[in-house]
């Protein structure tokens, strides 16, 4: 879950009637939806969002993803707030140690991180306006 990954698939009925501009509308959508998704990321180093990118895989599908390593733990949470609902324990050790306020600390456990989604509400934005994204496609290309 580290990496989540949302893919789009165009139907080819539809891309037929596009004629040669489907690629070009997948590509502008996915443009848009990483540009969101950076709006909506969640900003300490400026690390997840440098790492979300798109990968263009045929004129009917794409991906939108995280390459960080940690991006699904920021959409989704983790812990008591992610999808299992339990506590985090350390598996080789007796407690889980990190820095925090230049101090080291050490908890047997911890409750998790709650979700801060990022590349959900990009999708639920550009699935509102891909309509309008579209359309503008068709007009630069027809200009």
């Amino acid at each position: 879950m580290a990496n989540k990954m949302y893919t789009i698939h165009w139907n080819p009925k539809v891309l037929r009637t596009m004629g040669g501009l489907g690629r070009l509308c997948l590509k502008a959508i996915c443009d848009e939806m990483v540009f969101v998704a950076m709006k909506n990321a969640p900003y300490r180093t400026g690390n997840l969002r440098r790492t979300l990118d798109k990968d263009i895989l045929a004129d009917t599908s794409a991906e939108v993803f995280s390459t960080s390593g940690y991006g699904g733990y920021v959409e989704f949470g983790t812990g008591l707030f992610g999808p299992h609902h339990q506590r985090i324990y350390p598996t080789t050790k007796k407690a889980l140690s990190w820095f925090s306020g230049g101090m080291r600390v050490a908890y047997r456990s911890t409750a998790g991180m709650k979700a801060q989604p990022f590349m959900e509400p990009a999708v639920d934005d550009v699935d509102r306006r891909a309509g309008s994204i579209i359309a503008k496609e068709f007009r630069e290309a027809a200009a």
